[in-house]
């Protein structure tokens, strides 16, 4: 078992706290961009995007094809 006070102190990178709120307000523009977006193209992104299906499995959920999804 470690003591606490041995534990090493973390001190952040500026960097990647810089990285960090730049993808943070990057991650805020895409969502509003998205939520402007009419269907199906908002459940494509989506579905693509943060459910990472494949253009197969979408165009499937659709009745369409993988080009479909793809071009969408």
């Amino acid at each position: 078992r470690t003591a606490l006070n041995d534990m090493p102190e973390l001190t952040p990178d500026p960097f990647l706290v810089e990285n960090a709120l730049a993808d943070s307000d990057e991650a805020q523009r895409i969502h509003e961009i998205l939520h402007t977006l009419n269907e199906p193209y908002k459940e494509v992104f989506t579905l693509r995007v943060f459910c990472e299906l494949s253009f197969g499995q979408i165009g499937k959920l659709f009745g369409k094809t993988d080009n479909w999804a793809c071009v969408t």
